[in-house]
């Protein structure tokens, strides 16, 4: 059954539609149902999406003044509503890059009216309980830097020919990614700078470097160029815990953080 909305709950937005793709295309691309809940708050929407094996998460937050327009009373802290992603992005292959979505509560028939130019289609909503959010914990961890979105494209087109594992490297000779397999082998070497010469560096150090090893799945690290703008952003990596990349996309209008769990690795 569809989640019941409250009657006394108000809510109606206006959005670019490069921005509404690019909040719904995790969902799409992570979860199998393409679905996920959009928590509205008077201030802010947040848009959480983990895939099932909840291996990798991505956490959206939008703020009011981003919206071209953003009215939202609500009777509670929060407003979560399950979106259907899938439809939304179906619907939004027909705007325009520069067009303006409207999205707007209706009471009435307890649904999200979503419309532009001569478009209108209202969204039932989808049970919450259904839905995977990513937790909202903090985590510890040992290596802050700024990584270049290529170092990711690279790893994942290059090392995944040669094993499913891709390794970052972290020593004190410098930074490596590399993956070896049962016949190939492949390694990249990563430019690495302090903060104070960026120009050209895949790797910029935010402290003093430490040493370890970060163990990924390739078919997650494709998702990372897909999630992240061209350029760099702030990563954190551990030798344990999951790596933490922090970002804004579209512009700098969506806040964005993206966890991706280590493979785990067998005892002895």
């Amino acid at each position: 059954m569809p989640e019941q909305i409250g009657s006394e709950d108000s809510l109606y937005v206006e959005i670019g539609s490069d921005v509404l793709d690019a909040v719904v295309n995790p969902p799409v691309e992570l979860t199998k149902e393409k679905k996920a809940i959009f928590r509205w708050t008077e201030d802010k929407l947040v848009v959480g999406a983990m895939d099932g094996a909840r291996v990798m998460s991505v956490t959206q937050t939008i703020e009011s003044d981003e919206f071209d327009i953003y009215q939202v009373d609500l009777e509670d802290e929060e407003l979560p509503i399950g979106v259907a992603c899938g439809k939304v992005a179906n619907l939004l292959e027909e705007a325009d890059s520069n067009d303006t979505i409207k999205l707007e509560l209706c009471n009435d028939t307890n649904k999200l009216d979503l419309s532009f130019g001569e478009v209108s289609y209202s969204l039932a909503p989808k049970e919450i309980s259904s839905i995977n959010e990513p937790p909202q914990n903090e985590i510890d961890h040992e290596i802050t830097v700024w990584t270049h979105s290529g170092v990711f494209r690279r790893s994942n087109k290059i090392l995944s020919m040669a094993d499913e594992e891709i390794v970052f490297n972290f020593t004190d000779d410098g930074v490596y990614v590399s993956a070896s397999g049962d016949a190939d082998s492949a390694e990249i070497n990563l430019e690495a700078s302090d903060e104070d010469n960026q120009d050209g560096a895949d790797i910029v150090f935010d402290e003093k470097k430490k040493e370890l090893q970060a163990r990924f799945s390739s078919d997650y690290i494709e998702y990372i160029p897909k999630f992240t703008p061209n350029g760099l952003f702030k990563s954190n990596f551990d030798s344990k815990n999951p790596l933490e990349i922090n970002t804004r996309r579209v512009e700098e209008k969506i806040l964005t953080q993206i966890r991706l769990a280590q493979r785990l690795q067998p005892e002895g």
